[in-house]
């Protein structure tokens, strides 16, 4: 089987694959919901579930969804893609105070 663009490493030894992260359907779901233009992406805390270095929430930014999928966009030299499909039960929005205070999780 082909691997899927966010399985190749593209930047050196320091990337890892997210296990977590969804292919199917195709590399991008038929439908999906944008974010709304006048807010833009959700702050989101998304769990990631790295190669290497384990499973961590982190903060990001919720770009478009499906019932079951949401693309996050991450800023993590571990992934310089930036952007991962995610299963819907591994993202939830952040609370304002979390927000506030920058936490993830």
């Amino acid at each position: 089987m082909a691997r899927q663009a966010w399985e190749i490493p593209r930047h050196g030894p320091g990337t890892q694959r997210i296990e977590n992260a969804i292919s199917e359907p195709g590399r991008f779901p038929l439908t999906w919901t944008e974010a709304p233009e006048p807010v833009g992406p959700l702050e989101v805390a998304a769990r990631l579930a790295w190669a290497v270095d384990g499973e961590e929430w982190v903060a990001a930014r919720a770009r478009a969804w499906t019932r079951s999928l949401v693309l996050v966009e991450l800023r993590d030299e571990r992934w310089p893609l930036g952007l991962v499909w995610l299963p819907a039960a591994d993202v939830r929005r952040r609370a304002a105070h979390e927000e506030r205070r920058g936490h993830a999780a």
